[in-house]
C-alpha cells in the first residue's frame, strides 16, 4: 500500500492534507500535477481528490485554491500549474487570448447560479433594484479577483446600479466563501455570491436569483495551461472530472452537469 497526499492551497495560505492510501502495482514514477481551481469548487475537490486516489496509482494532485482572477495572474507570472478551473470563462478568456493554454484541451464544465442572500430574519428587499434601498447598509461581493464578483458586477450594470450600490460594498478580493461568511456574521445584510455557495448554510435564504441575460452564463471552464510539463496525465485528470463518478459527485454539491 502506498500511502499519498493530496495538497489543498487556499486564498488564506494554508494547507489541508489528506492522507490516502492505494496500491501501486506499476511502480511507475510518480507525478505530481497542480490544479488552480477556483474557491468555489474547494469543498467538492477534496471529495473529488479521495475517490480519484482510488483510480490512479501514480498521480498526485496538489489544489491551489483561490479567486479564478487571483489564479490568472499567477499563470501570467508563470506559475507551475498544470490545469486551470476558474468559474466563469472571463479570467480563462484572457489566458487564453495570451497563449496561456493549451486550446484543444478547453472544455466547458459546469454551470452554476448567481443569487442575492441574506440572514433568514432580514425582510424588505426580494430583487436587486432593491439594493438601493435604506433597508441595506451593506452588500457583501467579490471584486473582479474572483468569479462571483465579475457576475456580481454584470448583474449591478445590467440595472444600471453598480455606482450607487459600491459605497455599500464589503469587496472580497481572494476567497468567494468569505461573502457567505459577510452575512452569517451580520456584517453585510445581503450578499451576492453563487448558488451552490448559498446551499451550504443554513442561516441564510436566497432573496432572488439573478434574471437571465442579466450577466454571462454561469459556465466554468477548465483547460489545460500551455507550459505543463505533464500534458498527458492532465488530459487523464480532466477525463476523470468528466467522468459521470465525478459528476456525481459536483452535483451532490449543486453543480449542474452542461447537457
Amino acid at each position: 500500500m502506498k500511502r499519498r497526499k493530496f495538497l489543498i492551497l487556499t486564498g488564506s495560505n494554508t494547507i489541508l492534507s489528506l492522507g490516502l492510501n492505494s496500491c501501486n502495482t506499476h511502480h511507475t514514477k510518480p507525478v505530481a500535477l497542480t490544479v488552480s481551481a477556483a474557491a468555489v469548487f474547494r469543498d467538492v475537490m477534496v471529495e473529488v481528490g479521495r475517490v480519484y486516489a482510488e483510480e490512479k496509482t501514480n498521480i498526485f494532485v496538489n489544489y491551489n485554491i483561490t479567486g479564478g482572477g487571483v489564479l490568472k495572474k499567477q499563470i501570467e507570472l508563470g506559475a507551475p500549474v498544470d490545469i486551470y478551473l476558474p468559474a466563469s470563462a472571463k479570467p480563462m478568456n484572457e489566458l487564453q487570448s495570451k497563449g496561456f493554454i493549451l486550446e484543444d484541451s478547453r472544455q466547458n464544465f459546469m454551470k452554476n447560479e448567481i443569487v442575492l442572500i441574506s440572514l433568514n430574519n432580514f425582510s424588505g428587499i426580494s430583487s436587486f433594484p432593491e439594493l438601493l434601498n435604506s433597508s441595506v447598509k451593506r452588500v457583501a461581493l467579490g471584486t473582479e479577483n474572483i468569479d462571483a464578483g465579475i457576475y456580481a458586477k454584470e448583474i449591478l450594470d445590467f440595472f444600471k446600479i453598480y455606482d450607487q450600490v459600491k459605497p455599500k460594498g464589503i469587496f472580497e478580493e481572494q476567497d468567494v466563501q468569505q461573502i457567505l461568511k459577510y452575512v452569517e456574521s451580520g456584517h453585510a445584510d445581503v450578499g451576492i455570491t453563487f448558488l451552490t455557495e448559498a446551499k451550504r448554510s443554513k442561516k441564510v435564504k436566497i432573496l432572488a436569483m439573478s434574471p437571465v441575460g442579466s450577466h454571462a452564463p454561469v459556465v466554468s471552464t477548465i483547460a489545460i495551461v500551455k507550459h505543463s510539463k505533464h500534458i498527458a496525465e492532465s488530459r487523464k485528470f480532466i477525463n476523470f472530472l468528466r467522468s459521470n463518478r465525478a459528476i456525481s459527485i459536483f452535483e451532490k454539491f449543486g453543480f449542474m452537469k452542461i447537457k
